[in-house]
């Protein structure tokens, strides 16, 4: 995909927001055009109080995810592999603030890898065989967000840790790109606030049961998941140890990519974090995930809508013609009249 951060025929990186809440967060956001005419985007986020650990917890978690990410109304786990390195396929469903974008499905697969001062999570999008066929959501088929998650000195000066985070991110919504940016660029700000507003909430419930800011969570999201590979029929890959990769098995130009510092991709990182998400398949841990799509009608098979759209046609044809069609017997009645007012008016005419 890429080399050295550098990406054949994409334009140069462009700041396209920086904001501050002293404290609260610090988030500068860039995007770039890639060779195709779509848009790449890619951020650095400064979080106080909180460290790798917890910030990569806190991103890989569906349950907790909903309180700062209000577009997610449906979430699920597909697969589960290596609990230590959270390997997972996951599905979620994402509704939208914008009415020309309808619901989008994402089936994805993640995990996470471990440097001594790092840790890295990429999330990208997969074919998989319990993918849904609604009509009303739309399937997304090119997604991927990964990000770089370090301990550092809190910026503020207040002499906690905080965390940064790189984060490089892409999606094809399957619309005009214009329309594209416009929504990302009006949700962005309020949905990397949100989850800064948030992360409090995660890290004490976190600390609360005993777990250190950089200690791995025993009882973090996936825990209680049993590791279901995929059959080898199922057209993408699994790991060594069994567990489903997914699909996302490191190449060279990924490494790459996520061992990039903030200075080598210039100060810069991405919007938007992974998704996954919904229906069907494997053990859910979602709370809700035996429950329907909120505010979604039961689906209608295809052949039964085409019968039903054939006969509302068919009434509609009838109607339409009886109420422009003149029977006979009013023709005469109507002919009756004109003879008799015409009588009249002779008649007038001699008096």
């Amino acid at each position: 995909m890429e080399q050295g951060g550098i990406s054949e025929g994409a334009s140069a990186w462009e700041v396209l927001m920086e904001k501050e809440v002293p404290n609260l967060i610090r988030y500068v956001a860039y995007r770039r055009t890639l060779k195709n005419g779509k848009t790449e985007y890619k951020s650095v986020t400064y979080s106080p109080d909180a460290t790798a650990q917890e910030f990569m917890d806190l991103y890989f978690d569906d349950d907790f995810r909903p309180k700062w990410d209000t577009m997610i109304i449906h979430h699920e786990v597909l697969e589960h592999g290596d609990f230590a390195q959270r390997q997972q396929v996951v599905r979620w469903t994402r509704r939208f603030p914008f009415k020309f974008l309808s619901d989008r499905e994402y089936t994805i697969a993640r995990r996470l890898f471990k440097t001594d001062d790092a840790m890295y999570g990429l999330t990208k999008v997969i074919d998989h065989p319990s993918s849904r066929r609604d009509t009303q959501v739309v399937k997304m088929d090119v997604f991927y967000s990964m990000w770089r998650s370090r301990t550092v000195e809190c910026p503020w000066g207040s002499g906690k840790a905080a965390c940064e985070t790189v984060l490089l991110h892409h999606e094809q919504f399957k619309i005009l790109e214009n329309l594209s940016r416009f929504a990302v660029r009006h949700g962005m700000w309020g949905f990397v606030r949100n989850l800064a507003e948030r992360t409090p909430e995660f890290t004490a419930a976190r600390r609360a049961r005993g777990v250190g800011p950089n200690e791995a969570d025993p009882m973090a999201y996936g825990h209680n998941g049993a590791p279901n590979p995929p059959s080898s029929s199922t057209g993408y890959s699994t790991g060594s140890n069994g567990g489903a990769n997914g699909g996302i098995q490191m190449s060279q130009s990924s490494l790459s990519l996520c061992s990039m510092d903030s200075s080598s991709v210039g100060g810069s990182g991405g919007y938007g974090m992974g998704a996954g998400a919904g229906h069907g398949g494997a053990m859910s841990l979602s709370r809700a995930a035996s429950e329907g799509l909120p505010g979604r009608p039961k689906q209608v098979p295809g052949r039964v809508k085409g019968f039903l759209a054939m006969a509302v046609a068919g009434v509609v044809a009838v109607a339409v013609k009886r109420s422009t069609s003149v029977p006979s017997g009013l023709e005469n009645v109507k002919a009756l009249k004109s003879k008799r007012r015409n009588l009249r008016q002779s008649n007038s005419m001699l008096f």
